[in-house]
């Protein structure tokens, strides 16, 4: 089995401004790609995994990147060493927020030390795309969990994509 994966950011937008008599237009058409071949080396990956998951109120998981918990499609178990791709996007229904990180054996080199975190507002996106040989590593049993935790008052979902090796 063989993987190729393109992750692609577009941004079209026009800003219009009327001052006076005066009209300034300023457009921008960008679209910003990192592709990968099948392999481990840079500009390469070799594992694909996605979900749409969802937590109860109050509720967090932990999702073991390099351990038999997460399987991906074809239900080989995950077992990275290197992340070259995370992008999770919570729900734009979601009424609580999503928090990411902050654990112990967490995956601390894609958002900084083990003990930070991120959040995510309902519908916002998080994404974080490296074409290094090295890519973000993951170690077994010390660095391979990934937090998520809802906050509390309502169900949250999101959808999660991570590429790796």
């Amino acid at each position: 089995m063989a993987l190729a994966a393109n992750i692609t950011l577009s941004i079209d937008g026009v800003n219009d401004k009327t001052t006076g008599i005066e009209r300034a237009s300023s457009a921008i058409a960008v679209n910003l790609s990192r592709g990968f071949v099948d392999g481990s080396g840079a500009g390469a990956a070799s594992v694909f995994y996605s979900a749409r998951r969802t937590l109860a109120s109050g509720a967090a998981e932990s999702l073991d990147l390099n351990g038999s918990a997460l399987a991906d499609i074809f239900g080989a178990p995950l077992a990275l060493t290197k992340i070259k791709g995370l992008i999770i996007q919570a729900a734009d229904a979601n009424t609580t927020n999503l928090t990411i990180g902050n654990f112990t054996n967490g995956l601390a080199t894609i958002i900084g030390a083990a003990t930070q975190s991120l959040v995510l507002q309902p519908g916002e996106l998080f994404a974080k795309v490296t074409g290094s040989a090295g890519g973000y590593a993951v170690t077994a049993d010390t660095a391979d969990l990934l937090r998520v935790a809802n906050g509390s008052g309502n169900n949250a979902s999101y959808d999660i994509i991570i590429i790796g090796a």
